[in-house]
This record gives structure tokens, C-alpha cells and sequence, in this order.
């Protein structure tokens, strides 16, 4: 049987995502940019159209001083309560 969701994990498998087979996910794409922005120690960085988030959790992750704030007004890209 095919799983209806996707494993992806990052960082050595201390960030793990689950993403739908079907249907909206992110691209290696956001993975990228996640990785090339370079805020500063507690830095504010604000995500407008975060789609799942990808991005703002990734940079979090790897940068813990830095203050990130998601907004997605689509509520077909969030994630339902019982995925968070």
C-alpha cells in the first residue's frame, strides 16, 4: 500500500517534513533559498506566502537566535491541526 504522505528530512534526520504525494509540496527550490539567506543573531525574518513553511522552519533550525514570523492566507497550504 502507498503511502498517502512523503518523509523528507534534513539535517541529518532532526528536522523531518511530511508532505502529501499528491498535490502541493515544496521543491528543492526553497530548500536552496532557505540556505542562502544569511540573516544575523536575532535578526527578524518574516515569510509572506509561506506555503508550508519549508523555508521559515528550515532557517530556524539552523539559525535559533533569529526570529521568523509565517504567513499563508491559502488554508489549503497549511498543515491541519493533527499534522502540527
Amino acid at each position: 500500500m502507498l503511502e498517502a504522505a512523503t518523509r523528507d528530512q534534513f539535517f541529518h534526520g532532526r528536522v523531518v517534513l511530511h508532505q502529501p504525494r499528491e498535490g502541493y509540496r515544496f521543491s528543492i527550490d526553497a530548500v536552496i533559498l532557505s540556505h542562502l539567506a544569511a540573516p544575523a543573531d536575532g535578526d527578524r525574518v518574516l515569510d509572506l506566502g509561506t506555503g508550508c513553511g519549508v523555508i521559515p522552519i528550515l532557517m530556524a533550525f539552523r539559525q535559533a537566535t533569529i526570529n521568523v514570523v509565517a504567513v499563508e492566507l491559502q488554508p489549503a497550504l497549511l498543515p491541519s491541526p493533527a499534522e502540527m
